[in-house]
């Protein structure tokens, strides 16, 4: 009779789908003002710069205008998200590529610059496995 207890539960056990989904509201709000948040869902999970540091952005002259690269340490094992774009500017939706994430290489996909200057870069962001993306940083030029 154990036995056929024991069966039934490792049954019931397989039978459970684990639910893999992590609440997006964890991500940073959408905002304009200099938040110095970075935050997006990659393949459903959440990783956010919120807890472990200000993102930081890179800002290089190339023959075609400005590489702005973006950077941020978006999880407690170290996690560090990284893109880049070139020549963004506010109200535009453009490419963004060299998307990473702890240096494995992610889809490329579109920006949408909400905000460019008074030294805020904000904007949202989708590709690939990457969606709900939205950052709100400082630079320097």
């Amino acid at each position: 009779m154990k036995k056929l207890w024991l069966i039934a539960l490792l049954i019931i056990c397989m039978a459970c789908d684990e639910d893999y989904s992590v609440d997006p509201t964890l991500l940073p709000p959408v905002t304009t003002t200099g938040e110095e948040t970075l935050g997006c869902l990659v393949d459903g999970w959440v990783y956010s710069s919120e807890r472990f540091g200000y993102p930081v952005v890179r800002i290089y002259s190339v023959e075609n205008g400005d590489s702005v690269v973006v950077r941020a340490n978006v999880g407690r094992e170290g996690e560090l998200f990284t893109f880049s774009m070139i020549n963004p500017e506010e109200g535009k939706t453009i490419p963004y590529m060299d998307s990473a994430l702890n240096g494995k290489k992610l889809e490329n996909g579109l920006v949408t610059v909400s905000r460019m200057g008074g030294g805020v870069l904000s904007g949202t962001f989708e590709g690939g496995s990457v969606t709900r993306g939205r950052f709100d940083v400082k630079y320097n030029k």
